[in-house]
């Protein structure tokens, strides 16, 4: 049972906001609109011609109703109202979204407030409903937001009340995705792992926007990216996902220092550094191939024939090393075998890609560390027996 002090609704509030964000940049028709989040206000879409600020309410552990002196309501008028009166807002000219998964209750302010209503609003009787409640209403929690409202001069409320929009029952996050998706449908036939690197990137400007560390998301930049995740799951191409080493994160690469393939580079005398290197570039090639393999971008035979000729490149090479080397002595053999390593895979390393455009060292070095784990390439010239005898 879910504790009564479960952070769960709080947070997924806060996910809901960033997801909705995403869903109304991505279908924005303005390249140049810019979102905003935390700003003016929990989200805002602003244009040369316009702003349009978004208030939203999240609600999953039951059903709200939205009554005449729903806190959601109030504390919606009051973030509104304390804009309007220091300048931040336009009562006149801006658009005042209300988006709640709330419903709002027949004969109520908020529903005569709902959307596609604008045509039909009688502007005097809400305000004077409006004021009824701030003013006759108990409820200490909305007390500073009825202030904030009544302070307001007749002419603000009533602007306030025309550009008022209450989109209630709205879709919830899940349902957010939904549309996102089907936003995105003509970039890609691969639309899910389309979305998911989009919100992944989305999530991650979002937060330094929320850090301060950057102003806005345009459209334009959003649609960008869009275009260019699209662009990897191009038969020729593949997305990036594993692009940052992890050569200082001490808790992924002890979990590969038994591996058969750290013993390959600790044969030839291959130092710490070296060592690092290679189990990130490891870690991110099998990574990477999972990922691509989960979600159908590449079938389990292009990795075969990607190893082959992988195989078939080393064998060529490794043939001169082991043939050259005509001596026991263990010390000239570790010095062979790692200046052909770092020569042939370093240096530089096989033009052998899984896909055309994808031309990522760590996938072609880290593969062949792959087949190193399993002995089927090496490093050592006597790697074979060095192996079966530890």
């Amino acid at each position: 049972m879910d504790s009564i002090f479960s952070a769960s609704e709080p947070s997924l509030g806060y996910l809901y906001q960033i997801r909705y964000g995403l869903m109304l940049i991505v279908a924005e028709g303005n390249e140049d609109a810019k979102l905003l989040l935390e700003k003016i206000d929990d989200i805002s879409i602003e244009t040369l011609d316009s702003l349009q600020v978004y208030q939203t309410k999240l609600h999953i552990s039951s059903v709200a109703n939205l009554t005449n002196a729903s806190t959601d309501l109030w504390k919606t008028i009051r973030v509104w109202s304390e804009g309007i009166k220091t300048g931040t807002l336009n009562a006149e000219t801006d658009l005042f979204n209300l988006i709640t998964t709330a419903v709002a209750s027949i004969d109520t302010i908020p529903y005569k407030l709902k959307q596609n209503t604008h045509k039909d609003r009688n502007i005097d009787e809400i305000l004077l409903s409006l004021k009824e409640v701030a003013q006759s209403s108990t409820n200490a929690t909305n007390k500073p937001a009825y202030e904030s409202f009544l302070s307001l001069s007749e002419d603000q409320q009533k602007n306030l009340i025309k550009k008022l929009t209450i989109v209630d029952a709205s879709i919830d996050i899940n349902e957010a995705k939904k549309l996102i998706l089907h936003e995105v449908r003509h970039y890609s036939l691969k639309k899910e792992s389309l979305y998911e690197r989009l919100e992944g990137w989305f999530m991650g400007e979002a937060i330094l926007q929320l850090q301060g560390l950057r102003d806005f998301i345009t459209a334009k930049e959003v649609s960008s990216k869009i275009m260019d995740i699209a662009d990897t799951f191009k038969s020729d191409n593949l997305p990036n996902d594993f692009n940052v080493p992890i050569t200082s994160d001490e808790t992924q690469l002890g979990q590969y220092r038994n591996k058969i393939f750290v013993k390959q580079m600790e044969l030839i005398g291959s130092g710490p550094k070296a060592i690092n290197n290679s189990i990130s570039d490891y870690h991110r090639s099998f990574s990477q191939k999972s990922r691509w393999l989960r979600e159908g971008l590449i079938h389990p035979d292009d990795e075969i024939s990607y190893n082959k000729k992988l195989k078939e490149d080393w064998e060529r090479k490794f043939t001169i090393i082991a043939d050259s080397v005509d001596t026991d002595d263990d010390e000239i053999q570790k010095n062979k075998g790692k200046a052909f390593f770092e020569t042939h895979y370093i240096t530089q390393y096989p033009q052998i890609h899984i896909k055309e455009r994808f031309k990522e060292q760590y996938m072609v070095t880290g593969s062949c560390h792959m087949l190193s784990d399993k002995k089927e390439v090496g490093w050592h010239p006597d790697f074979n027996n060095k192996l079966t005898t530890e």
